[in-house]
């Protein structure tokens, strides 16, 4: 198992979700399909997680693709928003 410590360092709230995992092979880094689901959380500012992940068969050195996405807080975010599109 491994385990990696994610820290939202931004003033927004982000979502973070597994793109891929690759492994090192004959001197490049090559994309594998993980075994195990994918994965993602939200994240508030300043906030941090434990992210529990299976390590693939092999010894082979691997790592983490992750994908981050901003969602904005406050009055403009799009929870804040009515149908139309007007701050409520």
């Amino acid at each position: 198992m491994g385990l990696f410590v994610l820290t939202n360092a931004t003033f927004k709230n982000v979502h973070f979700f597994l793109q891929t995992i690759e492994l090192w092979q004959a001197g490049r880094w090559v994309e594998q399909a993980p075994a195990w689901e994918p994965f993602g959380s939200e994240l508030e500012p300043g906030k941090s997680c434990v992210q529990v992940v299976p390590e693939p068969a092999g010894n082979l050195p691997w790592r983490l693709r992750l994908g981050i996405q901003e969602h904005p807080r406050g009055l403009n975010s799009p929870s804040k928003k009515s149908p139309g599109g007007v701050n409520i």
